[in-house]
Order: C-alpha cells, then structure tokens, then sequence
C-alpha cells in the first residue's frame, strides 16, 4: 500500500532538514536580524551580533554583540531615511567574529555619512577575526571612523568606497589580504598603522591624503605622491 505525504508535510520535513544541515555546518542557524540602538520606535534595544543598528547608539558592556562570538556579521549600520547621519559608538568594546562576514558593514550611512567612535585615544575598540572587519560602500557610507583597531580579518581589515571620509587612529593589523583597501580619492588618514597583513598595509587611491603618523603608514607604492 502507497504512503501519501501532504505537500505541507514535504514541506515541513524538508525545512527541518535544511535547519539541521546549518547547525550540522555552522554550530547554530543564525538569527533573523532585528532592528537595535538607543532608540528603537522610542525605546532602547540591545545590540546582538548581525543586528541593524538604526539610531545613534553606544554599545554598553551588557549589549550580547560585545558578549559573544559572532557567526556572521556583527553589526550593520543603517541610518533612517532623510537622517543625516548615524553615529555608533563602541564604549572601547570589541566585537569578535568567526571568519564569516563583516564586524560593522555600512548600508546606508545617511546624507553625510556614518561616523564610528572606537573609544578615546589610547584606548581604542577592537574588531577581530570577521572576513572583513569594517565594510561600507555606496555614494556617502561613512564619515568618519576613530580611535578603532581591526585584525585577524580572513580578508582585509576595511573596505572603504564612496565619499570621502577621515580616519584617526586607526590601526589594522595581521589580516588575510589588505590592512585597508580604499576606494575613491581625499582620503585623510591621520595616525593610521597597518603592519602584518598579508598583501598591502593601505591600498587604493590616497593620493594627497595622508598625514604621515608618528609610526608611520604602510602604503601600496603606487599610491604614494
């Protein structure tokens, strides 16, 4: 006698199927991402790994994304429509990722694009062990990024295309291809230190844009004025 399966029981045993091959391959299924920040619909949300972060926002100590090591991306800034800009702010917090992903990837970083504060200077956040630590691209992803080290990225430490933008003291090290690999022209770099990475310390146009710091800056040779 033949055996009939309803088609919402095929369904069903193949979604099971597939949710047991992603923890099988990956540890756990990812989360869906929700939306996080200091000022969710009027309400502060806590920060988990691959969350969009939708208002200006300060990671605390107890945000679960500093808490944790992250699947995939860590954080994904998406500044409102019509806003100005999108501020985050990571208290001098690292965020550690497991080879996949972005630590911080800028969708939308809004008019005049998304400004990142690691901590204060001499004691900067850390992005470690993500494919890319920071990514953002489009025409105006980011402003600004500060006081912010990056390393152990799979592939490069930032990737960077778009507007201009300045970057203080940032430092990218040990990462699988570029320190930073940046796109676009009038970049200001300003105590800026990559070293141990794979290919080229800074690659890309920079032309003009950079303030030698005090331990200096490794730059593809082609860039250099």
């Amino acid at each position: 006698m033949a055996i009939r399966f309803s088609h919402q029981a095929v369904f069903l045993f193949v979604l099971a199927c597939l949710a047991g091959l992603m923890m099988v391959a990956g540890g756990r299924a990812p989360a869906l991402a929700a939306e996080c920040g200091d000022d969710v619909g009027g309400t502060r949300v806590a920060c988990s790994c691959g969350d969009i972060v939708v208002s200006d926002t300060t990671l605390r100590p107890d945000d679960p994304v500093s808490l944790v090591r992250c699947d995939h991306d860590g954080l994904v800034l998406r500044a409102p429509r019509g806003a100005e800009s999108i501020a985050l702010d990571l208290s001098g917090l690292s965020i550690v990722g497991s080879g996949q992903g972005s630590g911080i990837r800028i969708v939308e970083g809004g008019e005049q694009g998304a400004i990142i504060i690691g901590g204060v200077p001499g004691r900067p956040a850390e992005i470690a062990g993500f494919r890319n630590g920071v990514r953002a691209t489009g025409s105006r992803p980011l402003a600004e990024i500060r006081d912010l080290t990056i390393k152990g990225s799979s592939r490069d430490g930032l990737v960077l295309r778009g507007a201009p933008a300045r970057l203080a003291r940032v430092t990218s090290d040990s990462n699988g291809g570029d320190g930073l690999r940046i796109g676009g022209r009038q970049r200001m770099l300003e105590d800026v230190e990559a070293s141990g990475n794979r290919r080229y310390g800074v690659r890309g146009n920079v032309r003009g844009a950079i303030r030698p710091p005090a331990h200096g800056s490794a730059v593809n040779p082609q860039d250099k004025p």
